[in-house]
């Protein structure tokens, strides 16, 4: 029987532009130069994503699978922008409710940090007006199997 895991990467939204804007999803960007409404950001969903209709990423993968994915980046506006691109690990408030807000240390409990699973190819990308750009990521999966999500 073959072990799946769902690594579900909320961070469709994995940048916040101008402004912090938090996401239901925990994916936060930020361009400099740029309002919320002059970008948008899409993740281009792979073959390997739990359900088609969700606009995050929600994907099931093997032990020590590696897989590229990409968010695009459309910048609408008149002007050149720069969207600067970080990975937010997940936490969870003291009501209970999973956060994407928080940046810094993680709780010494968490076992798989996001961040040693997934690495960013660009750290900032210079956008020309009315132009599209693609940020890979790359997911490497650890070699021995666990039992949970990695948000």
């Amino acid at each position: 029987m073959k072990n799946r895991f769902s690594f579900y990467m909320a961070f469709v939204v994995l940048f916040f532009l101008l402004n912090i804007i938090p996401d239901r999803f925990g994916i936060l960007a930020k361009a400099e130069n740029a309002s919320f409404s002059e970008y948008s950001v899409r993740a281009i969903i792979p073959e390997n994503q739990v359900d088609k209709q969700q606009s995050y990423f929600d994907l099931r993968l093997k032990a020590g699978a590696k897989q590229t994915i990409q968010l695009k980046i459309s910048n609408r506006s008149k002007k050149n922008i720069t969207a600067n691109i970080r990975l937010n690990q997940a936490t969870t408030g003291m009501n209970g409710v999973i956060s994407y807000n928080k940046t810094g240390k993680a709780d010494e409990s968490v076992e798989i940090l996001l961040s040693d699973l997934v690495k960013l190819e660009q750290n900032k990308i210079k956008m020309k007006p009315e132009s599209e750009a693609y940020v890979n990521i790359d997911i490497n999966m650890p070699k021995k199997s666990f039992n949970g999500v990695v948000l």
